[in-house]
């Protein structure tokens, strides 16, 4: 597996290390991939002097999927640090551990299904997320019930579109849905957006499947870049049109906090905004999550807390009796 690094700032990719033609640039924050190989040339530095350089070897992909190797000069990059280890008592749609990549670079969302890896998940995601159903028991239901859609995402590992969510989401649950716009529809005016009619759905009990743009390397929502379903989990207004929204995202199976405004861009602006409102099933995040395998000790453990809070119990039940027979007595003191 090829060590990933990041581009600091703009990074120039030659043709040959050292002052060789120009391949291609990579934008600050994309990904390389280094191929192990590094050179050492002579090259003219910004201010004309000349002076030894190390050069790595990448691969770069850029946002159109075509990938090219070169040379770039290795100050410009950083290598990507491991990411935070996974917690699966608190990630949102539990996921088996023999589901998941070997890469712990990989999304969360990413899924090794059927021998094969699954990268267009986050619409089953985010259907399992509104139907409070670990992700392997989605898939399980998906397969039985929806199983063109079951397919696209498990088989063909393609996305889907809203037509193809909402008749997941109607076979799988049989929930109530309904479009973006429609449900914000004015009879004078046409669809009017705003943080407090969103809230004002979230409020009436409906999710919103949101349609936004996220960065392939990140899963970090933008104005421009992969199509990703989200989840809109709240939104808290302040000030003028503006508010902070929490969602669910599949790409990392974690909330998220950021701006009103920015979300919204993320979702195209306000002339495109697509998503999907769903009368789904209120979240529980602890019957959501898998059962905890215990060991022999949890198990004393659990056995000695469960007898502590019998006795805690009787103990409370013996102060209330305790109480009114105090309460008797003052009252007959007080006759």
């Amino acid at each position: 597996m090829l060590d990933k690094y990041f581009a600091i700032k703009q990074a120039r990719i030659r043709i040959t290390p050292g002052n060789g033609q120009t391949l291609c640039h990579a934008r600050a924050g994309d990904i390389l991939l280094w191929t192990g190989d590094v050179r050492v040339v002579e090259t003219t530095r910004a201010d004309g002097s000349k002076g030894k350089t190390a050069w790595m070897e990448v691969d770069h992909t850029d946002r159109w999927n075509r990938t090219r190797r070169g040379w770039t000069y290795a100050g410009w990059l950083e290598k990507v640090a491991p990411p935070a280890p996974v917690d699966p008592i608190n990630e949102v749609v539990p996921i088996l551990d023999a589901l998941r990549t070997p890469d712990p670079f990989d999304a969360q969302q990413f899924l090794v299904l059927n021998d094969d890896v699954a990268h267009n998940l986050c619409p089953h995601f985010s259907a399992a997320y509104v139907g409070n159903d670990p992700i392997v028991t989605f898939l399980g239901k998906a397969q039985k019930y929806s199983p063109a859609n079951w397919r696209a995402g498990a088989i063909k590992d393609v996305g889907l579109g809203i037509s193809a969510l909402e008749g997941m989401i109607a076979d799988v649950y049989g929930f109530e849905t309904m479009r973006f716009a429609e449900a914000l529809d004015d009879p004078f005016v046409g669809t009017l957006v705003s943080p407090g009619k969103l809230l004002g759905m979230l409020e009436r009990g409906w999710m919103l499947i949101a349609g936004v743009k996220i960065s392939g390397a990140t899963g970090k929502l933008k104005s421009r870049g992969v199509g990703h379903w989200v989840v809109l989990k709240n939104i808290s207004p302040y000030g003028l049109n503006e508010g902070q929204v929490e969602i669910y995202n599949p790409f990392s199976n974690d909330y998220q906090i950021l701006l009103y405004s920015d979300f919204i861009k993320s979702m195209g602006g306000w002339d495109s905004l697509t998503g999907l409102w769903v009368k789904g099933v209120a979240r529980d995040e602890e019957t959501a999550k898998p059962e905890r395998i215990t060991t022999r000790d949890d198990r004393v453990i659990g056995e000695f807390l469960d007898a502590v809070s019998a006795e805690i119990a009787e103990i409370n039940r013996w102060l209330g009796g305790h109480d009114e027979w105090i309460a008797q007595e003052r009252a007959k003191l007080d006759g």
